[in-house]
């Protein structure tokens, strides 16, 4: 369900011309494969063939822009960490994007993140912040944000506060007044 609902305001956006080259969609998935072709198995249940074209699944694709008309990215946090490892943080990610699309413009038009929960446990801490810091490059200038998780009841107040700032926008005053409120009133949130 949570995945058509993304898919549904997908095809909004797509339909109403709000995606181009410089205005992508940007979808960073789970490392699996398998989740990969689900998100393409779900957008073709609502999407054209036109618009199925304008899939990308190749990382690179989304920085080097070399696809004109290729503005729906599907590309995977573990691609989006290596990309930020390898330039040296996350600003310096968002400045290479930037180079390498020749000064052009990067505002996504929507991120979603699927499984933002990710990142939170089972990896080293340089790992963990790495996945969270690529995330929230993408997401610092997008129009809108969506996170998706289906584990909400089984985490912390800090992790969610740490999930709303990865998103940014609203997503940080939202993550202010939760890390305000009293001991034991997350619960009741």
């Amino acid at each position: 369900g949570k995945t058509l609902s993304c898919v549904l305001h997908i095809k909004h956006i797509l339909d109403s011309g709000g995606v181009d080259d410089d205005h992508p969609i940007v979808i960073i998935r789970p490392a699996s494969d398998d989740i990969k072709w689900q998100w393409k198995d779900e957008l073709r249940v609502a999407l054209s063939e036109a618009q199925m074209d304008r899939i990308n699944t190749i990382p690179s694709r989304l920085y080097r822009n070399d696809c004109p008309g290729r503005d729906i990215h599907i590309i995977s946090k573990h691609s989006l960490k290596g990309l930020c490892k390898n330039h040296g943080g996350a600003d310096s990610m968002l400045n290479f994007l930037l180079k390498k699309r020749e000064g052009e413009s990067f505002t996504p038009s929507l991120v979603i993140i699927d499984e933002i929960h990710e990142g939170r446990s089972g990896d080293d801490e340089e790992n963990r912040t790495l996945l969270r810091e690529s995330a929230k490059a993408i997401c610092r200038d997008a129009k809108s944000v969506i996170g998706l998780s289906a584990t909400p009841v089984n985490i912390e107040s800090d992790e969610v506060t740490r999930m709303f700032r990865m998103m940014g926008g609203e997503g940080i005053e939202i993550a202010k007044q939760i890390s305000e409120l009293p001991d034991g009133d997350f619960e009741n949130w």
